[in-house]
C-alpha cells in the first residue's frame, strides 16, 4: 500500500518535488531449518555421547510469514524517476530488523499522462539492529539489505496514489551465542533472509 502525495503536473512546474512512500507488506517464503542433535549423557557409559545424522547436515523445511513497514522520501530528478533514503521495520520470527537505504524509484510505461503506470524500485543498504532486544547470552547484528521490486500504480482523485508492489527482499542476520558459565560453548550464526 503506497501513498504518493506529488501529481504529475506538479512534477513539471517544480524543479525538485517531494515524494513519500509508505509500504505496509507480508514477506512469505520457505526456510532451511538446521536439526540441531546435541550430545547427551549417558549414565551406562558415564561419558557423553552423541546421535551423528546418518546423512551428514539435516534440515527442515517450513513455510514463513512476516510482515514488513517501510516509508521511502526523497526528491524527483525528472518525471519518471525519484531518488531518497529508505527506512522501517522488518520482523522475521525473533528478529527485529530497522533497514536504513538508498533508494531508487522508476516509472517504466504509462498509457497516458497522470494515469496508471509500470513501476519498478531499488533499496539497497544496512539493516541495523537498534530496536531489537537480545537475551542475556545473545548478540545480534545486522548486515546487508538489498530489496528490488516491481509494481502497478493506480492514482486517485486527491493526488495521492495506491500502488500494489511485489518484490524479492535479502537481508544478511549474525547471532553469535557465548555462554558466560561455560567457557566451552560458543557459536555464531548467519542467518540470510530472503
Amino acid at each position: 500500500m503506497v501513498s504518493a502525495k506529488v501529481t504529475e503536473s506538479e512534477i513539471s512546474s517544480k524543479k525538485h518535488p517531494f515524494v513519500n512512500i509508505t509500504e505496509v507488506g507480508g514477506m512469505f517464503g520457505r526456510v532451511e531449518n538446521p536439526v540441531y542433535y546435541y550430545p547427551y549423557f549417558s549414565p551406562n557409559y558415564a561419558s557423553y555421547s552423541s546421535y551423528a545424522p546418518p546423512n551428514g547436515e539435516q534440515f527442515e523445511i517450513r513455510n514463513v510469514a512476516n510482515i514488513s513497514l517501510q516509508t521511502f522520501n526523497g526528491v524527483y530528478i525528472n518525471t519518471k524517476t525519484a531518488v531518497g533514503f529508505t527506512t522501517g521495520l522488518d520482523w522475521y520470527n525473533n528478529t527485529l530488523i530497522v533497514p536504513l537505504e538508498l533508494g531508487i524509484r522508476r516509472q517504466l510505461a504509462q498509457r497516458k499522462n497522470g494515469g496508471a503506470a509500470i513501476i519498478a524500485g531499488m533499496n539497497a543498504g544496512y539493516g541495523t539492529t537498534w530496536f531489537h532486544k537480545d537475551n542475556a547470552n545473545n548478540k545480534t547484528t545486522g548486515g546487508l539489505a538489498v530489496s528490488p521490486a516491481i509494481g502497478y500504480r493506480m492514482p486517485n482523485q486527491s493526488g495521492s496514489a495506491w500502488v500494489l508492489n511485489f518484490g524479492y527482499k535479502y537481508q544478511s542476520v549474525t547471532v553469535s551465542d557465548t555462554r558466560e558459565l561455560d567457557e566451552n560453548y560458543s557459536s555464531v550464526e548467519t542467518r540470510n533472509h530472503n
